[in-house]
């Protein structure tokens, strides 16, 4: 009699688990669903409500004569990157109204440093502006990122043989998978021996909305996960967070990843 009790028991415990583990498969599968939904979602509510986000034209600072400690820091970071990689062209995606232009070029040539700039963007106004500034050595596009097609065309056109990619709060514009697929493309082209990216970790906690696209882009390989995306393709190099207060006051909320990677 016990023995038949303790394989009624067995067979009952066993059943539950079983049960457990499919309705905790199931949840998980559409608890992923929803997060993917979502990310697509707002990823396509961001880049409209702010299509140029943060973009400031080089005549501003001009106007000032002053530049911003955030883009000291950056284009530092991008001359450590042209000569560690031993570079001779750089292209900057979301290049907006080159906000680093002008001080990278300064920078370049107070150091010697001679390179070849390309400036990308899907906005053509941008571009047009860009292209009025009168730098040496520089050509701007109005590329896609998330076409394949126009990313490989941009990179037939750069002349370069030791091309190094640079990204600078432009990812959150691209959708996760998007994202992931900007990368591999950049990877497969043989001539690009760098890859260097500066992003915000995470929009900000201010709003329901905020909290669900942390997770949801987590979820995603996305923000979060930049390390994980970048080096299945290309050998990291320094990794780190920088100091969110490097921006303005409405960003005290974002640490900045910054990546560096080479193949």
């Amino acid at each position: 009699m016990l023995a038949k009790m303790k394989e009624i028991l067995r067979k009952l415990f066993s059943y539950r688990v079983y049960v457990f583990y499919v309705v905790g498969g199931v949840v998980t599968l559409l608890a992923k669903i929803i997060y993917a939904v979502f990310g697509y979602t707002q990823t396509f509510i961001f880049r409209r409500k702010s299509p140029t986000l943060g973009a400031i034209g080089i005549s501003d600072e001009e106007k000032t004569g002053e530049v911003s400690e955030y883009t000291k820091v950056r284009v530092n970071l991008l001359v450590d990157f042209i000569k560690e990689n031993d570079l001779d062209t750089l292209i900057i995606f979301g290049c907006a109204y080159g906000r680093e232009l002008l001080p990278l070029s300064k920078k370049l040539e107070s150091v010697n440093q001679k390179i070849q700039i390309i400036g990308a963007d899907i906005n053509k106004e941008a571009m047009d502006a860009c292209s009025k500034y009168g730098l040496k050595n520089s050509v701007f596009y109005v590329v896609n990122m998330e076409c394949s097609r126009e990313l490989e065309g941009l990179f037939s056109k750069v002349q370069g043989n030791r091309i190094g990619v640079y990204c600078c709060e432009t990812a959150p514009y691209l959708l996760p998978g998007k994202f992931r697929n900007f990368v591999k493309v950049c990877a497969q082209n043989s001539r690009i021996k760098g890859f260097q990216l500066l992003e915000a970790a995470y929009i900000d906690y201010d709003s329901f909305w905020d909290v669900g696209m942390l997770f949801t882009f987590q979820g995603n390989y996305w923000r979060h996960n930049y390390p994980k995306v970048i080096k299945r393709h290309f050998s990291i190099n320094k990794i780190y967070f920088l100091d969110p207060k490097l921006r303005t006051n409405v960003h005290l909320n974002q640490p900045l990843w910054f990546i560096s990677a080479s193949k």
